[in-house]
């Protein structure tokens, strides 16, 4: 009967044990996962604070009038050395902006910048 008691005891023991071992766990993996939710959530919101600031800068009016500039950069002719050439170079610059619709300041700094050297004299004087 002794040995029984002491059987029953030693098992409600053992099955206390293993429930704080189970609990312990529990609350191992419950720690590690509000851990990584923490993680998580914080990586996200450097993620948008970065996505924040990169359209604040693809925004600017800098970057924009980079990639305006290398747009038509990358459209238009460049003008040749021959005078002959000029008529058709501004002919075909002004059809650019009246379909681009762009801003007159604009034009202006195009034209001077596409001319080469030696017209850009005359058109600067």
């Amino acid at each position: 009967m002794e040995e029984r008691k002491r059987k029953v005891e030693f098992e409600t023991e053992e099955r206390k044990r293993r429930e704080e071992i189970e609990q312990q766990m529990w609350e191992a993996e419950q720690e590690q996962r509000r851990i990584e939710l923490e993680l998580r959530t914080r990586e996200l919101q450097r993620q948008e604070a970065r996505d924040k600031i990169e359209d604040q800068r693809k925004a600017s009016a800098v970057v924009k009038g980079k990639l305006f500039g290398d747009a038509m950069r990358a459209s238009a002719i460049r003008m040749g050395a021959d005078p002959i050439e000029a008529l058709a170079f501004f002919r075909n610059v002004g059809q650019f902006f009246l379909s681009m619709r762009s801003h007159q300041r604009c034009e202006r700094s195009w034209y001077a910048h596409s001319l080469m050297r030696r017209p850009r004299v005359f058109w600067e004087n």
